[in-house]
């Protein structure tokens, strides 16, 4: 999530570690297949690239999309703490996001996907690094293209960021993931409000009554004003916007 980047900011000179480009780190595996008409509503679990944007935060602990074994088959098949990229996007502001994936079930990535393996970090910390400002700024960069974006596994390799020791990388995903899990919780709630708001609402204004009106009713006046066309009417014009309307003659 973006809206956490300033709290990746002091991850610099002043925290022991070091900056490393991500082409050090770990092997970069390329998603494969899985179009939109291959989900279906159970089989195996899968992550297509579209859905990291809308229907995940930093970490995937449970997906909810699915394919069958058939699909699945052709697909690169997901390891417990991957990082998955997006190498697709509307814009080069959003390009490469990433995500650590960390479920128990066998999963699979579909196209347009990037997945870096092998990096012997906290996963949880590298997503979060990854999504920060200073990261986001770097794929901005390194993104080309105009109606769609893309970032590929050489522009990939060169983005950098700071890695502090993995004990030190598990206690600040720790922190972070805690805010994830309040601001999750306050949308909850919210959405709760919300509905209950909007059935008060449908009992107060009685939807459903003998006292019910069709719409017509309230919206066209029970008498309508003739107009003469050959007679003085009143008209509105453009030009006559924010200085009122005159008589036609």
């Amino acid at each position: 999530m973006h809206e956490k980047a300033e709290l990746h900011e002091p991850l610099g000179p002043t925290t022991q570690g070091q900056r490393r480009s991500l082409g050090t780190l770990g092997q970069f595996l390329k998603g494969k297949g899985i179009a939109k008409s291959d989900l279906t509503s159970n089989g195996v679990p899968c992550l297509r690239y579209a859905e990291i944007y809308t229907m995940y935060g930093d970490v995937i602990h449970e997906l909810r999309s699915f394919v069958s074994h058939a699909v699945a088959s052709k697909a690169l098949y997901l390891e417990r703490g991957d990082i998955v990229f997006a190498t697709s996007g509307e814009t080069n502001a959003e390009i490469g996001k990433a995500v650590a994936y960390l479920g128990n079930d066998k999963a699979v990535a579909g196209g347009d996907t990037v997945v870096l393996r092998g990096h012997g970090q906290d996963p949880s910390f590298l997503a979060y690094a990854l999504n920060s400002e200073d990261a986001v700024r770097q794929k901005s960069r390194l993104g080309k293209g105009h109606s769609i974006a893309h970032i590929h596994v050489p522009e990939l390799t060169r983005v950098e960021i700071w890695l502090p020791r993995v004990v030190e990388q598990r206690r600040i995903a720790g922190i972070l993931s805690t805010w994830d899990a309040a601001v999750e919780a306050t949308r909850r709630t919210r959405d709760l409000v919300a509905l209950q708001y909007r059935a008060i609402a449908a009992k107060k204004i009685h939807l459903r009554g003998p006292n019910m009106r069709p719409l017509k009713d309230l919206l066209i006046p029970d008498r309508m004003q003739t107009v003469d066309p050959n007679g003085p009417f009143r008209a509105l014009g453009v030009r006559s916007h924010g200085k009122g309307t005159f008589q036609r003659e």
